[in-house]
């Protein structure tokens, strides 16, 4: 949830995390003073907390890589939405995943969904990345 764009449902924690419903229940209990939830979507809210993760636990950029891959694993798992795909490309683009980025912004359908006014300058951005 630290990672993430716009937040991650309750299934693709759980396909992505492996958790018991019983340790979901411990977790929302211990951390809901940080945590956001709109829509079905959870996500951690508080900066500092972030951060603080950030610098003792994803320093090392092979395991934060390795984090975003099992997102995006847990991801492809979801029904096509445009959330799916702002998270998908976003964690694809951190990732370094280039080629595969790529190829999520071929496809036509993916393209058309995310060419809209919220997530064009995103499209963009990427577009720039791949043109290196």
């Amino acid at each position: 949830m630290i990672l993430t764009f716009k937040g991650l449902s309750y299934a693709e924690c759980r396909r992505i995390i492996g958790f018991t419903t019983e340790q979901w229940s411990v977790f929302i209990g211990a951390y809901k003073s940080i945590l956001f939830t709109f829509r079905g979507l959870w996500k951690i809210s508080n900066e500092v907390f972030i951060k603080t993760v950030e610098r003792v636990y994803l320093q090392d950029s092979a395991y934060r890589k390795e984090i975003h891959l099992g997102i995006i694993d847990g991801l492809e798992k979801t029904p096509i939405s445009i959330r799916k795909l702002e998270e998908l490309t976003n964690h694809l683009f951190v990732a370094g995943e280039y080629f595969a980025l790529k190829r999520k912004l071929s496809q036509i359908e993916n393209f058309v969904l995310l060419f809209n006014s919220f997530t064009k300058y995103d499209l963009c951005r990427y577009w720039q990345e791949l043109e290196v």
